[in-house]
């Protein structure tokens, strides 16, 4: 049978599902409907999170070469700043995040698709799907009938797998319009800043895109379910720059505008049998925070090397684990940007002040603006819950050391005090011999492809390799 892996959707997130399936040697094709990628700047940050994740295929100094780096988050009421996130706090080996133009990210990401042998397939789009006992049927626009082991669905927020699947995309509408724009600007802003300013109406934020550019999103204040279809204008623009904010900004340019309304929603399954949803074909929900794309990006990574043990041999139940441990996070991330959308647009203005006076005293506490730091930049996210985790595990490898270099080019990593032999056709397993490593943790430790700790201690290590399929000699 084909074992090609059919990937429809050729974003951020599809193109690393591809990226990472091809890391692990699985046939792939990934399949857009669009004549050609984003030229727009869409989402604007990879998270640290997102940048360990894809550091074992692209080092995140790819990321950092003319590109801003994230620095604070900053909030301002009545011309005055009310409170401030330093995201730096997060950081150690990795920055907290980069502030990379979507077309910049899916650029580096094909690039290395292509490095890797595969390319888009454009103006391909997915018409049709039936489940097989044993693969998915699917009909493409070109006339092709493909016939996959697993679909992915990264097809964004208005999917054709999850609508074919008639999946309920369960949540909420905010009825609120609001405006964005990327902007040409004189004036001064911090270099790697990001700002939050409260007026009467409500909220107007400011995301640097690159130096001298900057990303606006404008509370209109309206209660809508629907967009006017007239996007803002440069004098709109500059409109709301003058009543909405004190910062003394000037737009110069236009590059695109358009309008938006939040949504808040999460399918109750992201696997429906041999069919897979991933970023916002399973999740939508307020831009808030810049999670969206990093938490797809994610889920891409988790799944991918999970398809490939299956395919190679492991128990199919080792994909339910997809759906153990993205699904959670996903609600997570709903629940934080929903708290950041709600923050921004408090409308009684008592409320508003009491509840910015409450952050600016807490946030003085190094621990918690610690905190805050590590829950923007995804650090908070782990998996020690999971079936699929044992002692020890459940948590990313620490970029506390310049060890995290060691996962680069690996499929997966066993840190040791010596070495041991594997009768393994699932994936390969590279050991290292580490003793500070092995010092740290207590014990040998085995890093999933996806970066994440297993276990730790041989014991624990042979107990996860016998759970997923794998075997010691």
């Amino acid at each position: 049978m084909n074992r090609e892996v059919l990937v429809v959707g050729a974003g951020p997130v599809g193109l690393t599902a591809a990226l990472m399936l091809a890391r692990h040697n699985v046939p792939v094709r990934i399949i857009d409907k669009n004549t050609s990628a984003t030229t727009l700047s869409n989402a604007l940050i990879i998270w640290k999170r997102t940048l360990q994740t894809l550091d074992s295929v692209i080092p995140w100094e790819k990321f950092d070469e003319g590109f801003i780096r994230a620095t604070f988050m900053e909030f301002i009421h009545h011309g005055e700043c009310a409170m401030r996130i330093d995201v730096r706090a997060a950081e150690q080996k990795f920055p907290a995040g980069i502030l990379v133009p979507q077309f910049d990210t899916e650029r580096i990401l094909s690039e290395t698709l292509q490095a890797n042998g595969i390319t888009v397939e454009r103006e391909v789009e997915l018409i049709s799907f039936t489940e097989l006992s044993d693969c998915v049927q699917c009909e493409l626009s070109i006339g092709e009938t493909l016939q996959t082991p697993f679909l992915i669905g990264c097809d964004g927020a208005h999917s054709t797998v999850r609508h074919t699947l008639d999946a309920p995309f369960v949540g909420k509408t905010i009825p609120r319009l609001w405006n964005l724009a990327d902007i040409d600007f004189d004036g001064h802003t911090e270099l790697g800043a990001t700002y939050s300013e409260s007026h009467g109406d409500g909220t107007i934020l400011f995301f640097p895109v690159t130096e001298g550019r900057l990303r606006v999103f404008s509370d209109a204040g309206k209660d809508a379910t629907e967009k006017t279809g007239t996007p803002p204008s440069l004098s709109d623009i500059q409109h709301m720059l003058d009543t909405q904010s004190t910062l003394g900004l000037k737009a110069t340019k236009l590059h695109w505008s358009g309008e938006y309304i939040v949504n808040e929603r999460q399918v109750e399954s992201y696997r429906h049998g041999q069919i897979f949803l991933a970023g916002d074909a399973a999740h939508v929900h307020s831009p808030a925070g810049g999670q969206g794309m990093n938490l797809g990006m994610q889920d891409a990574a988790n799944l991918a090397w999970k398809l490939a043990c299956v395919l190679n041999g492991a128990s199919d139940s080792l994909l339910d684990t997809y759906q153990e441990e993205r699904h959670p996070i996903g609600a997570q991330v709903l629940k934080f940007t929903s708290g950041l959308r709600k923050n921004q647009t408090i409308d009684n203005p008592i409320i508003r002040v009491f509840n910015e006076v409450r952050m600016k005293a807490l946030l003085k506490v190094h621990a918690v603006q610690h905190k805050m730091a590590a829950v923007i930049c995804e650090d908070e996210w782990n998996y020690r819950t999971s079936s699929l985790t044992h002692s020890g595990g459940g948590d990313f490898f620490p970029d506390d050391s310049d060890a995290y270099t060691l996962l680069r080019d690996k499929q997966m990593t066993l840190f040791c005090s010596e070495q041991c032999s594997f009768e393994n056709e699932l994936l390969p397993v590279s050991q290292v011999k580490n003793d500070a490593v092995v010092e740290k943790f207590g014990g040998d430790v085995l890093v999933r492809p996806d970066g994440y700790v297993a276990g730790v201690g041989k014991d624990e290590i042979l107990k996860w390799f016998s759970r997923v399929g794998f075997q010691s000699a």
